[in-house]
């Protein structure tokens, strides 16, 4: 009988492994200058009492190795939920719209 792995959230949270750190590593390497602002957060009620969602805006600009920029905005959403250890995660979704590039 074959058995199906766990659901659970533990997801939605960062795991160290090699794979993460070469991923992470990589992108450091391959985007050298970066730089993120989040502007304004919003709280809300979540879709259940027992989640609140939070909603904010991120800036970026970023320039790659070979120098070509790009910049844009992140819009991001997420529900947080509140556990005796601290406020977990439970839901994230995101939305980016980059900047016009301008024409040469």
């Amino acid at each position: 009988m074959a058995t199906r792995p766990a659901l659970t959230t533990s997801r939605y949270r960062p795991r160290a492994s090699p794979a993460g750190t070469r991923s992470v590593m990589r992108y450091f390497a391959a985007v050298p200058v970066r730089a993120f602002i989040v502007g304004d957060v919003k709280v809300q009620p979540g879709p259940k009492p027992t989640v609140a969602t939070v909603i904010f805006e991120t800036r970026y600009s970023i320039r790659d190795a070979l120098g070509t920029p790009a910049t844009g905005r992140t819009r991001t959403e997420w529900d947080l939920v509140r556990r005796s250890d601290g406020l977990k995660i439970v839901r994230t979704n995101w939305i980016t719209y980059p900047d016009a590039i301008p024409a040469p």
